[in-house]
């Protein structure tokens, strides 16, 4: 893993091979417990099943942050992507789960700095699959704009 950045609480990491995104996965997973979006379970082993092709895993960024003990606090995951309707490249969030907001909001903001290193992109999209106030006031204050979609579980 390779330390991106200190902050007053501990590090924020990046994943350089697919054993540190395991890593991170596993400890990210223990830290929040089940965790659902659109209204279904995540699994772990899907993840890292998914980050085990050497192909897959070039397209993705995959941070975490840790205490000063060593101890994930949280984690977040983008994908590069392009929209050919506007020939855009994106910065697509895949999953961004923690129980610290303060953290979570840091590891956001210099992941998003740290990526911009080395992928120059268009948009960023993000989401809020469980219609959090606070999380969309925050996308606001970013400058991000509000895009309607829907889903259906079958």
């Amino acid at each position: 893993m390779q330390k991106i950045v200190e902050t007053p609480i501990g590090w924020i990491c990046k994943a350089e091979n697919i054993e540190d995104s395991h890593s991170m996965i596993d400890g990210v997973s223990d830290l929040v417990g089940p965790i659902t979006h659109y209204g279904s379970p995540y699994n772990k082993n899907t993840f890292k099943s998914c980050f085990s092709n050497p192909e897959r895993f070039k397209n993705f960024f995959i941070y975490a942050s840790f205490n000063k003990n060593n101890q994930p606090l949280g984690g977040i995951i983008w994908v590069k992507d392009f929209d050919f309707s506007t020939k855009s490249k994106l910065l697509r969030e895949f999953i961004w789960i923690s129980k610290d907001p303060k953290t979570s909001i840091t590891l956001f903001k210099e992941s998003i700095k740290d990526v911009s290193k080395s992928y120059q992109f268009d948009i960023i999209v993000s989401g809020n699959s469980e219609e959090n106030v606070k999380l969309e006031k925050f996308y606001e204050r970013q400058g991000f704009k509000k895009a309607n979609y829907f889903f259906k579980k079958t």
